[in-house]
Order: structure tokens, then C-alpha cells, then sequence
């Protein structure tokens, strides 16, 4: 290694712990700790705004202590600063940062998706006009992400903080429209199992659709089902949740 990587190593370390970690000989203390706040405080104010639920139920204490130790100890796989989010997350999410509420990793995974999709770089094909017929080959958008969450997270705050999860999931689907807006919408258990089946059938029309969901049920659907399946998807279609691929 040369000298001027090891140096480089040597500050590096220092900053990221500059408790333990010795200050590189020769370096002004003074110019030393303007570093020191700038690579703490950028990544605490990224967080803070990326996690605002999860930071409002938790003491500023137990925060820094989070946020300090994802400096200091944890290696991210991303280089890019838009995903710091996602590996803060996977930090908390390990066994090292417990004791934390029951619900911390659904509730920072619900709240990361935002960003996530926000800073996607699909984009979607232009939009077919006209309502969805049979004979109209239908695809999951890559940017309408349908999440299957344990705990109510959508209702989780400094005023609700439950300790056990209730007896049903909640469904939601988060999508970035053609208009770049990210929204989240929430399922009920057949929405969710129809915009969880093209995970399984790509590429599927209409008529498709209707036959996995028949083979799940007691009996064959009848009219009123197929139409309100019917219904559901066009909606999905109208909000860029489900694509139409001529």
C-alpha cells in the first residue's frame, strides 16, 4: 500500500470513529472535527428525512447511537448517497441494533420504498388508450411494488406504537405514475393476490387472470366476480400500477 492510500485509510478510519480511532499525525484538531461534523451530519440529516416515523418514536440518544454505529461499523454494498437509506436499513434490520420496537423493519422498509421509487430509473411506455379487452397482454409495472406488511404500518406513530401485530396483514402497492408522482395505495387480500400473480404469469391477458383465480376458488366464479376483477384491473391500468403491452 502507499503511503498516501494508508494516510488516506487512516483518515477515513478516523472519521468514521474518531473516538477510538487515532487522528492522522500532522492534521490540524481543529480541521479534523469540521470533517468529522461533516460526514456525521450529512448522513444523520439524509436519514432523519428518510426515516421521519421511525426517527420521531425513538430517543435522540438511542438515534445517535444508531447512526453512529452505521458509520463507524457498518461496510455499505452501494457507493451511490440515494441508497444510504437502503443500507441504513439493512443495518438496523441485523441483530446487533436491538432492542428496537417490534415493528422497526416493516415500518423503515414502508417508509424506504418512497425514496426507493422516487430515484428509480424505469420508465414507463407510453399509455395505450381505450379500455382493457381480452385479447390485451397485461404486465406488472417494474415501478408498482405490491407489499405484504405484518404490522399496520401505515398507522404507526408517536400515537400509536402497538406491541403485538393484529391477527391481518395489511396490503398496500406503491407505484411511481406517468406523472412521477409516488403514491401508495392500500389492498385487500384479492387486489394484492392479483398484482402479486404476474410475479408468476408475465405477460398475462384477461382471461388469464381469471383462470388462476378460479383455480383458487371453492367454485367457479361467477359474472358479478369476473366483472369486478375486471374492474380492478382497469383501474390498476388507469394508474400505471398494471401496463398494457401491445
Amino acid at each position: 500500500m502507499s503511503e498516501t492510500r494508508a494516510r488516506q485509510f487512516e483518515l477515513t478510519r478516523h472519521l468514521r470513529d474518531p473516538d477510538r480511532a487515532p487522528a492522522p499525525a500532522g492534521v490540524e484538531p481543529r480541521r479534523l472535527k469540521v470533517y468529522q461534523e461533516l460526514v456525521y451530519n450529512n448522513i444523520e440529516g439524509f436519514l432523519s428525512s428518510g426515516f421521519p416515523i421511525f426517527r420521531s418514536l425513538i430517543s435522540d440518544a438511542r438515534w445517535g447511537e444508531l447512526v453512529r454505529g452505521f458509520v463507524r461499523d457498518y461496510r455499505a454494498q452501494s457507493p451511490y448517497f440515494l441508497e444510504i437509506g437502503q443500507e441504513f436499513y439493512h443495518y438496523v434490520s441485523s441483530a446487533q441494533c436491538s432492542p428496537l420496537p417490534p415493528f422497526t423493519q416493516e415500518l423503515m422498509h414502508y417508509e424506504w420504498v418512497e425514496l426507493a421509487l422516487d430515484v428509480a430509473p424505469d420508465e414507463l411506455p407510453p399509455p395505450v388508450d381505450g379500455p382493457v379487452s381480452d385479447a390485451h397482454i397485461l404486465n406488472r409495472s417494474p415501478l408498482a411494488w405490491p407489499l405484504a406488511y405484518q404490522w399496520p404500518v401505515h398507522m404507526i406513530g408517536e400515537q400509536h406504537q402497538p406491541e403485538h401485530p393484529p391477527e391481518a396483514p395489511s396490503f398496500f402497492v406503491v407505484y411511481r405514475n406517468r406523472q412521477d408522482e409516488v403514491r401508495f395505495m392500500a389492498l385487500n387480500g384479492m387486489s394484492y393476490a392479483l398484482l402479486a400473480q404476474f410475479d408468476q404469469q408475465p405477460n398475462a391477458g384477461f382471461p388469464t387472470l381469471v383462470e388462476a383465480f378460479s383455480a383458487q376458488l371453492p367454485e367457479p366464479p361467477g359474472a358479478q366476480f369476473t366483472e369486478q376483477l375486471r374492474a380492478t384491473v382497469q383501474q390498476f391500468v388507469d394508474l400505471d400500477v398494471l401496463l398494457i403491452c401491445e
